[in-house]
């Protein structure tokens, strides 16, 4: 049996067909425990409905505490062999417990993740199994620091067996945002089998719906689940350590850009500074791209706001640069999609390395001709119309933009950047 776990609070509106998504699942050996988290709207009402249609569904009620002990409180209650933990706002394919099922059993993995589609006001992004995390069965040992990450930022793309939760004693946190991230890097990191399946259409997850219980952001939080997993993790076990502490430096950049409140950005930041320092992360175990961002945490006051600007995606150009090169150079003709702040730094990038680029161009054509004129390049501004005609390869700015690009099925190869660029 798979148990899904479902905190719900103020999603009348996406609810009934969420739990519809999950009454025509292809596997039928399941439960759903809702776990109404104090709503102010029908949701409740709903609930209650599918609950007397269908005796696999069941309601808990609890004060408004937030989705980390709205999930603790259902897991408490649930008997599958293996359990899922799914929005209550999010669509879900109907065949997404039988893949993710069977691939557990066929493989006996601990751990079974899948990608997903990112709705996100009318924005679509598909997200697949990214470079860093192998192909195949795998362990906490396979995944650099990157991956260790992508794996570990939410809970709602895993299948985990109980007998892992229950042995490790892992919970979720009770905090307003991010009280996913302890849970979720925990299997990861304790799994013995970790598995991730190549598909992104079993899970469409909203993104930044207003009123959800995680959706006011607080980057404290970040640095509270990453502290959290610092101090499970044995201390004699630097590669671990080194993996978390990515999550929360790195993962404090992501929950910086996805605020504007300033005493909650201020409290972030001076945790983070002081927690380098008292750390020494300065130190040999910290990774070069983790020694830099410290540095930024440490070095830049928080009313530039660095974490806005481009100075990762610089970093990891020049970082990556003898691969990139290398990827350029089998092709003739290239042009560059996307003319904004990440597009004039990619350009730099390409005038100080001498690389000769056949071509801008963006949907605001207006955007490329002046992005031209500022730099003063020597290059040619295309229409978007039959683009795939006039080059051999397109190099998109970001992944909703590759995304975007490869939707079209342009004749022609697309490059995502952000494959070199993951920080940014």
């Amino acid at each position: 049996m798979v148990s899904i776990i479902m905190p719900v609070y103020n999603t009348a509106d996406y609810l009934k067909k969420t739990i519809e998504n999950i009454i025509n699942q292809t596997y039928k050996d399941w439960e759903l425990i809702c776990v109404d988290d104090e709503s102010s709207d029908d949701s409740l009402k709903i609930i209650k409905q599918f609950e007397a249609y269908d005796n696999r569904i069941h309601l808990i009620s609890q004060a408004h505490q937030g989705a980390g002990v709205a999930r603790n409180n259902g897991f408490e209650i649930s008997r599958g062999e293996y359990v899922i933990f799914l929005d209550s706002d999010d669509s879900f394919s109907i065949n997404l417990l039988d893949v993710l099922y069977k691939n557990a059993i066929q493989t006996n993995a601990d751990v079974v993740m899948c990608g997903c589609t990112i709705e996100n006001n009318g924005l679509i992004k598909k997200v697949e199994r990214p470079k860093s995390i192998p192909n195949g069965i795998f362990d906490i040992s396979e995944l650099d620091d990157s991956g260790f990450a992508q794996c570990g930022y939410f809970s709602w793309n895993k299948l985990v067996k109980r007998k892992l939760i229950v042995e490790y004693n892992i919970l979720f946190q009770n905090l307003q945002s991010s009280n996913d991230v302890f849970f979720s890097c925990m299997v990861i990191y304790t799994a013995k089998r970790l598995l991730f399946v190549d598909e992104s259409n079993l899970i469409i997850y909203k993104k930044g719906r207003d009123g959800n219980i995680s959706s006011r952001r607080n980057p404290v939080n970040c640095y509270r689940a990453a502290e959290a997993i610092i101090n499970r993790i044995p201390t004699d076990d630097e590669n671990g350590i080194r993996k978390a502490l990515y999550v929360m430096l790195v993962g404090g950049i992501y929950e910086l850009r996805r605020t504007d409140n300033e005493e909650l950005i201020k409290h972030f930041c001076e945790e983070i500074k002081q927690f380098v320092i008292e750390n020494k992360l300065f130190s040999v175990n910290a990774s070069d791209i983790q020694k830099y961002v410290a540095s930024l945490y440490v070095n830049n006051s928080v009313q530039t706001k660095w974490w806005k600007e481009n100075v990762i995606f610089k970093y990891e150009l020049e970082a990556n640069k003898e691969k990139i090169l290398n990827e350029l150079n089998e092709y003739k003709r290239f042009v560059l999609w996307g003319c904004g702040k990440r597009g004039k730094a990619l350009l730099c990038f390409f005038l100080d390395n001498d690389i000769a680029i056949y071509g801008i161009t963006d949907k605001d054509k207006s955007r490329a001709e002046q992005l031209k004129s500022e730099l003063g390049l020597d290059t040619n501004v295309l229409d978007i119309d039959n683009i795939d005609e006039q080059t051999d390869l397109i190099i998109a700015c970001n992944t909703e933009l590759y995304s975007y690009l490869k939707r079209k099925n342009l004749a022609v190869d697309i490059l995502d950047i952000e494959r070199y660029c993951p920080l940014a």
